[in-house]
């Protein structure tokens, strides 16, 4: 009872009253059947005190109260990607501990993960294991990126004496954190948020190093096979529990089978509820793709409505209705004396203007959030037949790729834009007449792809990222728009405008980020170079055409943050973008951060550092497949892109010497904003051989390299050569 209630977050008080006859000071040994006595209940508690003292955790001993339990969550992840990482932990080499398995009920392998680890003595399938396995001594929770070496959990409970909490890994890939289950209990009776933060504060934690362990990174986060189920036809119902009856043999094959049906009921009203949801939000989307997106008063449409849906109709003489019009987009099935009494500009789709006859796609409601790696049996597939958009794309996006036929027509081309805008690669048979619906750079983004590279996970996203990137610079409703008014010769509003601001101490480098920033295709940019420290030349670097650069000099003891902050201060932009002096960029950059602003409605975007340069070894890697678009704190600091309006709220970059990335993620989470990675391609961050404040050879990025390439690889990772200081 003590260490229950010690392990659930009690105080004990020690009490000299109430120790027992044979404890403390002058107590008299117990006699021989005594001795015995406790022997016998010291091998029980064994069982019940998950606790060193009181057991051996000695590799192949299990016992009744686990001495650590380990959260594995299901959710998103397929069965052979579940059941890996179930198997990796328990071929630990401390075998004292039970896996719980948190399997969400509409997860589509739930049947199959329960009925495999169900009857296991050693997994839990539990949704709360704190809750289920209350008695246990410590918590571990894997998360899906991580395999875990044989010694690891013995590692990192050597580390956690003396604490609360101790954490390892990069979030990059995924912490690996562990904890006494007293310090979470606590935290949770002290009605704290984050249990796992609170408990640190209160117990102490401990950050291990990364060469501490040997976590492996694995490739997890993989788009799940999806399609809407149906129940199956009454009569098969009906054939499955007549089966089910002639089965009976006993009383016990009768209660059996009397869960069976309770189970079966159960599953048809669910089935049926969903399929009546998906009916009705079938029948929402049917009214919302005719008014797709909020089209504004100023623009009219004469024609029909497939080619900008939402837009009020031009109204022949009717001056009251067509108050405020200072364009008419006419289709190309507008007549001539349909247009003659019009006193405005008029923008004919197609032909002269070059403007693509599909309609513009909602990038809010259609782009690459959730885009995920498939798993090794994916395959092309045609495009899916479904009445609901989000449907098609949810079950295109388990796809290697969609094949469609040809365009030649609006709904094809709003279909395929659906799927481009969204990330999902597709693969056009006949582009025979597309152009006029999608363009010409779309129809070439779209054609020569080989269906068997797909299979490739790189080349599979780097040809979503380019059909994505034509899609929703060119075929968004904000880009459309800017489209129509410049074929009418009305002002158009200028791209938000971005500041970069680089801080140097490597005069070397100087000529090289000022030519990386002067390559972006980004319309609206400046450079703001902070030069900190000694062996600049004294004459400030020269612009090349085109590129707005501001100079600052800071001393070599000037605070790096504040170094930052003196830059940002002279930014002129909406948004303030931070680059490295010594990293590679693709020219695509910044309007990749911009445009995944756009739809993320995030404060500040980034990207991940999937794609390292090793300059020891000489080879170029991915790691962390499959963490970009989606909310994330996990972002390269070479790769910010902050709102202006946001750096100026938390007061400008943390005035610290190191650590001014996570510093600024923490500010903007803590004043509310939203974070966003997007996409890692344009990156690519150089390790070299030096000597660096994060302190890990090269052997940490090989463990957790998914895919490597010989030698410098900037094509790989979609950045462009920089001038660099020896010439080359």
């Amino acid at each position: 009872m003590g260490y229950r209630a010690f392990n659930r977050g009690g105080l004990l008080v020690p009490e000299r009253r109430a120790l027992a006859w044979h404890q403390g000071e002058g107590a008299s040994g117990p006699d021989p059947a005594e001795k015995r006595s406790q022997e016998e209940q010291a091998h029980r508690l064994a069982h019940l005190i998950a606790e060193k003292g009181f057991r051996k955790s000695l590799p192949g001993r299990s016992f009744e109260v686990p001495m650590v339990t380990v959260a594995i969550d299901a959710s998103g992840r397929t069965y052979e990607d579940v059941a890996d990482q179930v198997e990796n932990v328990l071929a630990s080499g401390f075998h004292d501990l039970v896996v719980g398995l948190s399997v969400p009920p509409d997860h589509p392998d739930a049947v199959h993960i329960e009925r495999e680890y169900g009857p296991d003595p050693r997994v839990v399938l539990s949704g709360d294991l704190l809750a289920d396995v209350p008695d246990a001594f410590v918590r571990l929770e894997v998360p899906p990126r991580v395999d875990l070496g044989v010694s690891d959990v013995a590692s990192m409970l050597r580390g956690l004496v003396g604490r609360g909490v101790v954490r390892a890994g990069e979030e990059a890939v995924g912490v690996v954190r562990m904890a006494y289950t007293r310090a979470l209990c606590r935290a949770v009776n002290a009605g704290a948020t984050d249990p796992w933060l609170a408990a640190g504060e209160l117990f102490g934690e401990r950050e291990m190093s990364a060469g501490a362990l040997d976590l492996a990174a694995r490739r997890t986060r993989s788009a799940l096979p999806w399609k809407p189920t149906d129940n199956p036809p009454v009569l098969v119902l009906a054939g499955k529990v007549l089966r089910k009856l002639a089965s009976v043999r006993s009383p016990r094959d009768l209660v059996v089978m009397g869960r069976w049906v309770v189970r079966g009921f159960s599953n048809v009203a669910r089935r049926a509820r969903l399929r009546l949801l998906r009916r009705r939000a079938a029948r929402r989307a049917a009214v919302e793709d005719r008014v797709a997106v909020a089209v504004p008063g100023w623009v009219r449409l004469a024609g029909s409505q497939d080619h900008l849906p939402g837009a009020l109709s031009w109204s022949e003489g009717s001056a009251r209705k067509n108050e405020g019009c200072e364009v008419v987009v006419a289709a190309p099935d507008a007549g001539a004396d349909e247009l003659r009494a019009v006193d405005v500009p008029v923008v004919r789709l197609g032909g002269d203007s070059g403007i693509p006859l599909a309609a513009p796609v909602n990038h809010l409601r259609f782009n690459p959030a959730g885009f995920l790696p498939v798993g090794s049996g994916a395959v092309v597939e045609d495009l899916p037949e479904m009445a609901w958009p989000e449907d098609r794309v949810r079950s295109a996006r388990a796809a290697l790729g969609v094949r469609v036929g040809s365009v030649d027509g609006a709904s094809a081309a709003a279909r395929l834009l659906e799927l481009t805008a969204s990330g999902v690669p597709v693969l056009l048979g006949d582009a025979e007449g597309a152009g006029r619906w999608l363009g010409a750079d779309l129809v070439v983004a779209l054609c020569g792809i080989d269906e068997g590279d797909l299979a490739d996970p790189t080349f599979r996203e780097a040809v979503s990222v380019a059909q994505r990137r034509i899609t929703l610079n060119t075929h968004s409703l904000p880009a459309r728009l800017a489209q129509v008014r410049a074929a009418a010769g009305l002002p158009v509003q200028p791209v938000p405008s971005v500041s970069v601001v680089v801080s140097t101490n490597r005069p070397a480098l100087v000529e090289r980020i000022v030519g990386i920033v002067a390559a972006q295709d980004h319309p609206s940019t400046e450079l703001i170079l902070a030069l900190h420290g000694d062996g600049f030349a004294a004459a400030d670097p020269v612009a090349p055409p085109g590129l707005s650069l501001k100079v600052l000099r800071a001393p070599a003891d000037a605070v790096f943050g504040h170094v930052l902050s003196q830059a940002s201060a002279l930014a002129e932009g909406e948004w303030v973008a931070k680059m490295d002096d010594d990293d590679w960029y693709g020219t695509e950059h910044l309007s990749d951060l911009v445009l995944a602003a756009g739809y993320s409605g995030a404060d500040l975007v980034g990207k991940g550092s999937e794609f390292v340069y090793l300059e020891g070894s000489e080879v170029t890697l991915r790691r962390g497949l499959g963490a970009g678009e989606a909310p994330s704190r996990t972002i390269s600091g070479g790769t910010m892109l902050v709102r202006t309006a946001m750096l100026r709220e938390v007061c400008g970059w943390r005035g610290v010497p190191r650590g001014v990335d996570v510093a600024l993620i923490d500010d903007v989470a803590q004043a509310g904003g939203g974070i966003w990675r997007t996409h890692p391609f344009g990156y690519l961050l150089r390790r070299t051989t030096g000597s660096h404040t994060w302190r890990i050879d090269d052997s940490y990025f090989l463990r957790q390299a998914e895919h490597q390439w010989p030698g410098l690889d900037l094509g790989v990772a979609g950045v462009e050569a920089a001038k660099e200081p020896d010439g080359s």
